[in-house]
């Protein structure tokens, strides 16, 4: 697979890479990048192997920018714009597919290989910044990593690339979830190259196409369970603010004057929506949060960093939730 990013308008080059078999290690290969010209600055990392490819970049334009993403084989792509306001398109021939847009956060489908140019094309307006993180994998990869799972079959994931005339898989909608967000941070900034670092990345692959399936599948129940479908745009939003304050959580009242909904409609939609109060939904990223910084951090510093002033208080929250303190955890 050779895969190629340059920006549109002064045709200058971020990266152009053979992935072939036997061209690249197995191993995954971190490098930095950066780019400057007089209205155009981009900077971010790639991390590639065989057939795989993953990058994290930061731009900032003064100027109407494009970034075009394009590959020589048949592959699948997951597109996160993690912060700012962009236009995504797929191109082809002289026609373009919109993928993400303002309200979108995550767009992922297949890419074909065709006699014309097949391309992501990353629109940046005037005076901007934006920060994406994008996976690509060929397809054979792609078959490779989940021809056994069952879920992945289940959704009917594999008919669909192999027909090769479907575009766009699925799209969620910004923000995502803490847990999703978090694995593209564990994608992108996993800068190793030992041997094991590839089983690392190919597992973390495949919990990403879970989670994603898992969202999609799961949005379209959760509007079933409401008459009214704003409520249930307000209780998510409420459920993704959480997902990026959960350290330091608003109160219901505050809660509930950022998603403009009252508490009571929030706390009742919120359980009926999650089956979880807003509690416990904190308390579960906090601890889940708590459970990356073992043998990083001293009991007292993982209970300041997640928001505790007590830690005898964050040491009893934690012993409910996982059944040990934190220090037990450590020593496991």
């Amino acid at each position: 697979m050779y895969i190629q990013s340059k920006l549109k308008e002064s045709s200058k080059s971020l990266f152009s890479l053979d992935l072939s078999d036997g061209v690249v290690s197995e191993s995954p290969v971190f490098e930095e990048i950066e780019l400057r010209k007089k209205s155009v600055f981009v900077k971010g990392n790639i991390n590639y192997s065989n057939d795989l490819f993953i990058a994290d970049i930061q731009l900032k334009s003064a100027e109407k920018t494009n970034i075009a993403l394009e590959t020589s084989n048949d592959c699948i792509y997951v597109l996160h714009l993690k912060q700012g306001n962009t236009k995504t398109y797929l191109t082809f021939n002289e026609s373009k597919r919109l993928l993400i847009k303002s309200d979108t956060s995550i767009s992922w489908g297949f890419l074909p290989s065709m006699p014309d140019d097949v391309k992501l094309n990353i629109k940046v307006e005037d005076d901007k910044y934006i920060n994406f993180s994008v996976v690509m994998l060929s397809t054979q990869k792609f078959l490779e990593l989940l021809g056994n799972e069952r879920w992945a079959k289940e959704y009917s994931l594999f008919e669909k690339v192999k027909s090769g005339n479907v575009f766009s898989f699925g799209k969620l909608k910004n923000p995502v979830a803490y847990d999703l967000h978090n694995l593209f941070i564990q994608l992108t900034q996993n800068n190793s190259s030992t041997n094991f670092s590839i089983y690392f990345l190919e597992l973390r692959i495949k919990e990403l196409f879970l989670k994603l399936l898992s969202e999609e599948n799961q949005q379209i129940s959760e509007t079933s369970k409401f008459e009214a479908p704003a409520h249930v745009d307000k209780i998510k939003k409420a459920y993704y603010y959480l997902s990026e304050h959960f350290i330091n959580p608003p109160t219901i009242k505050s809660l509930s004057r950022e998603v403009v909904l009252n508490e009571l409609q929030l706390k009742n939609g919120f359980k009926q929506l999650y089956g979880k109060t807003i509690r416990q939904y904190v308390i579960e990223l906090k601890m889940k949060k708590a459970k990356t910084l073992l043998g990083d951090y001293t009991v007292a510093e993982m209970a300041g960093i997640l928001g505790y002033k007590s830690v005898p208080h964050f040491i009893n929250m934690y012993k409910k939730y996982y059944g040990c303190t934190p220090s037990k955890s450590i020593r496991k």
